[in-house]
């Protein structure tokens, strides 16, 4: 099993200096996946998507896209869907010109439609995206993240659920880490996530996940970003989860979105590093 590691958005040494540099600046530190943030719109021309396309394939870096914080598949009101299918559309189209793997995409809210009712309207959207990737040839597949709010679409089992209605050739889960601890008040079995990916998606071979440490406010867990240090989540766990998994996934992609990107993603590659070379040591013995 390969893992990739990497930053939710340029490295903060290479901040301000543009894709390009940044690109080189992340390969030199040693880490292989960047995540380009269009959270807040697409933020690179098309003649500059494809420069950043090229330049990463030849320094084997995998990039990947998060889609615009507002999209809302689930809003009372059409308008607001139909500008949610757009932007995912956009960051699609995006992905052909970046050879981006995945676009990563947070479905929506329940708002008064409940989860049920909101799950078949984002099936009906995906397919919709689904048809878009075959008839432009799309390369990337839409990432759907896992949430750490009750209101938000977004647990594991939900995300699965349409996963398979649509098809994991065109949809897949992300998991976020830091959001199914966050939903489960504190508490997480990297055994039992990655267990339930591999029993209801068989055929799924790669996985996508998101990585950071949680805030306290007022002794509760919150939703902002913090330090790996932390331990909220827990990392080495997952690093111990991973090695049990290693022949069961050819590829893992973890972005880090830790307030100190490069030094937390550096942490996470040393990390998951010292748990397979102490497994492989021990199974030698």
């Amino acid at each position: 099993m390969r893992i990739r590691v990497g930053t939710a958005g340029l490295p903060r040494l290479a901040q301000g200096k543009g894709y390009l540099r940044g690109l080189k600046m992340l390969r030199q530190l040693g880490l292989d996946l960047l995540e380009i943030e269009f959270v807040r719109g697409v933020t690179l021309s098309e003649r500059e998507a494809e420069e950043v396309g090229k330049l990463a394939c030849r320094l084997d870096v995998m990039l990947t896209i998060h889609a615009p914080y507002y999209v809302n598949f689930c809003s009372e009101k059409v308008s607001v869907r139909e500008q949610s299918y757009e932007r995912v559309k956009t960051c699609l189209r995006y992905s052909k010109i970046l050879n981006a793997r995945y676009v990563v995409v947070h479905a929506g809210y329940y708002m008064s439609y409940g989860p049920s009712r909101c799950k078949r309207i984002i099936v009906e959207y995906m397919r919709r995206l689904a048809k878009y990737i075959d008839e432009e040839d799309v390369p990337a597949r839409i990432a759907v993240e896992t949430m750490g709010k009750d209101e938000q679409f977004g647990t594991l089992d939900e995300i699965i659920d349409v996963c398979t209605e649509v098809g994991i050739g065109y949809v897949v889960p992300c998991i976020d880490w830091a959001h199914i601890y966050l939903r489960n008040r504190g508490h997480i079995d990297y055994v039992q996530v990655l267990s339930l990916v591999r029993s209801r998606l068989p055929d799924l071979r790669e996985l996508h996940m998101h990585f950071t440490g949680l805030t306290l406010d007022s002794g509760k867990l919150d939703d902002q970003h913090d330090v790996i240090d932390t331990d909220r989540p827990p990392l080495r766990p997952l690093a111990e989860a991973l090695y049990l998994f290693r022949n069961q996934f050819n590829e893992v992609s973890i972005v880090c979105e830790s307030p100190l990107l490069e030094r937390d993603a550096l942490k996470i590659k040393r990390v998951i590093s010292e748990v397979f070379s102490c497994r492989d040591s021990l199974g030698k013995t």
